[in-house]
């Protein structure tokens, strides 16, 4: 559908996944946990961007088997989302 190619480019799953990637690497530095707020917040950034992503595969995936009934309601409340932020 229009819409979800839309979400898709918008979300851009590439770019989320190099994110992640960029974000978890700080993780792996003895330091970055001496600051419980700082490391904290950047959790919170890696589980909010791989929760974008699942949102958006399933939605892409329900799609993909015709199942347009279910990925609807998925689609409507990430546009919303999308117009609030």
């Amino acid at each position: 559908s229009d819409k979800l190619q839309a979400i898709l480019s918008h979300v851009n799953i590439p770019s989320k996944k190099d994110q992640i990637k960029a974000l978890e690497s700080l993780t792996y530095n003895a330091d970055f946990w001496a600051d419980p707020q700082k490391s904290a917040e950047t959790m919170k950034e890696i589980n909010n961007l791989k929760k974008t992503i699942d949102e958006v595969e399933m939605m892409q995936l329900l799609m993909e088997e015709g199942q347009e009934a279910e990925a609807e309601p998925l689609i409507k409340a990430y546009e919303v989302r999308l117009f609030l932020s």
